[in-house]
């Protein structure tokens, strides 16, 4: 996934979720990509201190948005 889509992600994870992770935590995802949304959306409940087992309903969101966001990048870089 393009630098770009990262930020474009994590800046909308923020926005419309109100997931905005800390510059440390951003660097970390942008350096090192999760693969998986699952892995982005654990990576994200774990910089913002939730345990992504006590938040079932906003987990399974999160995890969408991100299957969405890369899905998108996906179809571009096609």
């Amino acid at each position: 996934m393009p630098k770009t889509s990262i930020e474009w992600l994590i800046e909308n994870l923020c926005v419309n979720l109100g997931f905005c992770l800390p510059t440390e935590a951003q660097a970390q995802l942008l350096e090192d990509t999760p693969s998986t949304a699952e892995e982005f959306a654990t990576a994200v409940f774990s910089a913002e201190g939730i345990d992504p087992a006590s938040e079932h309903r906003i987990y399974g969101q999160v995890v969408e948005f991100i299957e969405d966001a890369f899905r998108r990048s996906a179809s571009r870089d096609a």
